[in-house]
């Protein structure tokens, strides 16, 4: 017997009155697929590690997401663990802060963050 679970995350836009309804609806069709609804506070809202916030324009800023319980620790690089998930650590660290800001300010904020 094989078993395996497939999660995906989607992060959709949507300003409706009746979203609860539409979310019943959408849940309806077919069992195994589940839709929940997320609400943004005080115009930011977390998805993964990305926070969105809506800026006054009506335009989304993101960057990268914390939890208020993050520490700013990771693999210590003089850790018994091999050389290439020491490496691997700094390349994803570094690719997420290029990827996911919006503005060159939240690029510069993610690399202080880095170091």
């Amino acid at each position: 017997m094989v078993w395996s679970k497939i999660q995906i995350s989607v992060c959709v836009g949507w300003f409706s009155v009746n979203s609860i309804v539409q979310i019943a609806f959408l849940n309806s069709i077919e069992p195994t697929v589940q839709f929940t609804k997320e609400t943004e506070s005080d115009g930011v809202l977390a998805f993964l590690d990305v926070k969105l916030t809506r800026e006054n324009t009506g335009y989304l800023d993101y960057t990268v997401y914390r939890k208020p319980t993050h520490t700013d620790r990771c693999l210590n690089f003089r850790s018994d663990h091999p050389l290439q998930h020491k490496k691997a650590v700094i390349k994803t660290l570094l690719c997420r802060a290029e990827r996911l800001p919006s503005s060159e300010a939240n690029y510069k904020e993610e690399i202080i963050a880095f170091n």
